[in-house]
């Protein structure tokens, strides 16, 4: 039988009776911990695996305090929670302090989930304003062709805050950034050698690899351009369809339970089942931190992307 995911990586399935309220008291704990535990900074205890000498505090939208503002306001506004501060006023030292640490370690400071880009995007969501919306713009133009080609860094995750801006103000400026974007993404999906069909080459913590999964991966990449659809030509969408499809029958794996994928293309990671998880490789031991720390002493500065030692 074939794998699909490796047993080891994942907690074993239970099967629990659904129950509405018990999912509710479950996030109601949760969010009453939460805001019982920030400080007076809007700043939570940074995980151990990311800790240096517990004086850090991280602030980005996927490691850090910007995204749990950002979860803890889309719940009380969705009704799963009770409305509570909204924190709204630390996004902006949060936002220089993220963009001081990217550059302090070399890398790129615009991506949506790490860097400025998510955290303006939190910032005009509570507290809307011409001034956050027109720096928002500019990094996600400043973004377009960044190597990177995935969710976390590249073009595709700073596209995600465009679509969100032209849905919120339809506005047609964010239709045209999300479209010089998908512009690019176009371009960049070729073939590459032991696979085949088309895929993304992104070019990342120092190694291009072509990978399949949410946040670096072909996934995260289509995920954008079908949610973003709307925005695109509609003959560029008859064009993107097929081939999207095609790449993803091309990356999966059944099996009797189901269809998973690779983690990637190449002699690197042949065969390997990626986990059932949204950033394949992130139960990776050390921690996200660890893996910067590493990568700013292996490999010095570097102007467009991050490097990351391996």
């Amino acid at each position: 039988m074939t794998e699909l995911y490796p047993a080891d990586r994942h907690e074993p399935l239970s099967a629990p009776p659904w129950d509405a309220g018990a999912a509710r008291s479950e996030i109601e704990m949760i969010v009453t911990d939460a805001r019982a535990s920030v400080d007076d900074r809007g700043l939570w205890a940074t995980h151990p695996k990311d800790r240096d000498d517990g004086s850090l505090r991280l602030t980005d939208l996927y490691f850090g305090a910007g995204g749990a503002i950002w979860t803890l306001q889309h719940l009380a506004g969705a009704g799963a929670a009770a409305d509570g501060p909204s924190l709204a006023h630390h996004l902006a030292p949060m936002r220089q302090q993220t963009h001081a640490y990217h550059e302090a370690l070399g890398v790129q400071t615009r991506a949506y989930l790490t860097g400025d880009a998510g955290l303006l995007l939190a910032e005009w969501r509570l507290a809307p304003s011409p001034a956050i919306a027109d720096a928002l713009a500019e990094v996600i133009a400043a973004n377009t062709h960044d190597p990177a080609q995935e969710l976390m860094w590249g073009a595709p995750g700073t596209l995600l805050a465009a679509l969100h801006m032209h849905r919120a103000t339809g506005e047609a400026r964010w239709v045209d950034l999300f479209r010089a974007g998908a512009q690019v993404l176009e371009a960049t999906f070729v073939r590459v050698p032991d696979f085949p069909t088309l895929i993304w080459t992104k070019d990342l913590y120092g190694a291009q690899r072509q990978h399949f999964g949410l946040v670096h991966g072909f996934a995260g990449n289509a995920f954008v351009l079908i949610q973003g659809r709307e925005l695109l030509p509609a003959k560029s969408w008859t064009r993107w369809s097929p081939r999207l499809a095609e790449t993803l029958a091309a990356s999966a794996t059944h099996g009797d339970d189901g269809v998973n994928s690779t983690a990637g293309v190449g002699p690197s990671r042949p065969g390997r089942i990626a986990p059932v998880h949204a950033c394949h490789g992130a139960c990776s031991p050390g921690g996200s931190l660890a893996r910067r720390r590493a990568a700013r002493s292996a490999s010095g500065p570097v102007v467009q992307k991050p490097k990351r030692a391996r």
